[in-house]
């Protein structure tokens, strides 16, 4: 079932079954295997919403930047490593609703 579902989707979704099985009184585990599929589409919808991916990515961007911060680079890495902090910037300003 979670297959094609990255660790922060699925642990959306179960949160999201939890607090459902919770306010029905029935069974998570009941719940997850009946209705975990739309959990998970629910919680894939929300973080793309909330611009997730594009967040996640543009962090990981940053994090090979600086990973190479240490070592002499060149004119060409250092302007993608401005163009990730740019990324990143406009990436958090989506997902927390803020200007960047």
């Amino acid at each position: 079932m979670n297959a094609q579902h990255t660790p922060m989707v699925v642990a959306a979704a179960r949160a999201l079954c939890k607090r459902a099985a919770d306010e029905c009184n029935v069974d998570f585990d009941d719940a997850w295997k009946v209705y975990g599929q739309e959990h998970l589409a629910d919680a894939q919808s929300a973080l793309d919403a909330a611009g997730a991916p594009d967040l996640l990515a543009a962090l990981q961007g940053l994090d090979e930047a600086y990973c190479r911060a240490g070592a002499p680079t060149t004119q060409q890495e250092r302007h993608e490593d401005r163009l990730r902090l740019m990324a990143a910037r406009a990436a958090i300003a989506k997902a927390t609703g803020t200007t960047s």
